[in-house]
Parts: structure tokens; C-alpha cells; sequence
């Protein structure tokens, strides 16, 4: 006995389509000449991708070399700058001392010498216009500059009598 389905077709059940052993083998060397021809075309895209990188790394090398060496550079400054600043640490910074000087001048007063030794001596030589800016430039050192022990160890007048040359010593 025969069926015939009278339904149209798009609402008839489907059957399940069932591959035979050649059609699975047809179907398997089908997927394995695909596979076979994409690796070679992925590998040839990789090579070139790999080929423009390395030729990204060659100009970049030159550049990498500049950093190392501005790295380099800059290791050895701080370590120098380290090294200052130990050096420094303790003692009193010559521009805060160098502006109070400074305010310390009355009008009248030239500086002709400045010396600073490492442990704190100031000599100072200069010329004034008279013996009164020479009295007020003491005062100040000690007052406004915040020097120690400060002596005016010699002071004589010029042989035309227009200004006197004087010494001062004083400490940190």
C-alpha cells in the first residue's frame, strides 16, 4: 500500500536526508581541500603582516637606542644631583645669604671682594664714601643677614681722602 500525502508542500514533514559512506567521504575530502587551500593563503597573510612589523621594529630601533640612552642620561643625573644634594645638605644656601647681603648694603657702600669658605668664614672687602655707611653695614650684617661674630679687622682711608677701603670677617 501506497500513501500519498495530499498536503502542500510546505506543510508536509520533512524526512531526515540520510548520507551515505561515499557522500561523507565526498563531503570529508571536500572540508580537507578547503582547509588544505586557506592555510597556505592565512600563512602567506601572515608572513607579509610579519614582514611589515619587522620593518616597523627596524625604524623604531634607532629611536629605542635615543630612549635607552635619555634614560641612561637621566640615571646619572639624579644621581649626581643625589650626590649635591648630600653635599649640600647641612649647610646654608648662598642666595638667601647673597639677597640679604644685599639689603644689607647702605647707600655708599661698594663690595670689591666676597669669599665664603666651606665652614661658614666671610671675608668681605669693600670701599664707602665715609666712615657712617661703614658703622651701618655692621649693623645690618648682623641684623638683617643674621651673621655672627662680625669684626671690622682693618679699615684706612685712601691717600686723596675720598672714600675708605675696609675688611670685614664674619661667620654663618
Amino acid at each position: 500500500m501506497h500513501a500519498v500525502n495530499l498536503l502542500p508542500p510546505e506543510l508536509r514533514p520533512r524526512r531526515f536526508v540520510v548520507l551515505g559512506p561515499k557522500q561523507v567521504a565526498l563531503a570529508f575530502l571536500l572540508a580537507l581541500s578547503l582547509a588544505l587551500a586557506y592555510f597556505p593563503l592565512a600563512n602567506s597573510f601572515l608572513a607579509r603582516q610579519l614582514q611589515q612589523i619587522e620593518r616597523e621594529l627596524a625604524l623604531l630601533g634607532p629611536q629605542v637606542q635615543k630612549v635607552e640612552n635619555l634614560a641612561a642620561s637621566l640615571e646619572r643625573e639624579a644621581a649626581e644631583d643625589k650626590v649635591l644634594t648630600q653635599r649640600a645638605a647641612g649647610r646654608r644656601a648662598l642666595s638667601p645669604f647673597l639677597e640679604s647681603l644685599d639689603s644689607s648694603l647702605p647707600p655708599g657702600i661698594w663690595l670689591v671682594e666676597l669669599q665664603v669658605s666651606a665652614q661658614g668664614e666671610i671675608n668681605l672687602k669693600g670701599k664707602a664714601l665715609g666712615l657712617e655707611p661703614v658703622g651701618e653695614l655692621l649693623n645690618n650684617l648682623q641684623v638683617r643677614a643674621g651673621l655672627k661674630e662680625v669684626v671690622l679687622p682693618e679699615i684706612k682711608a685712601d691717600p686723596e681722602g675720598s672714600y675708605v677701603s675696609f675688611v670685614v670677617k664674619a661667620r654663618l
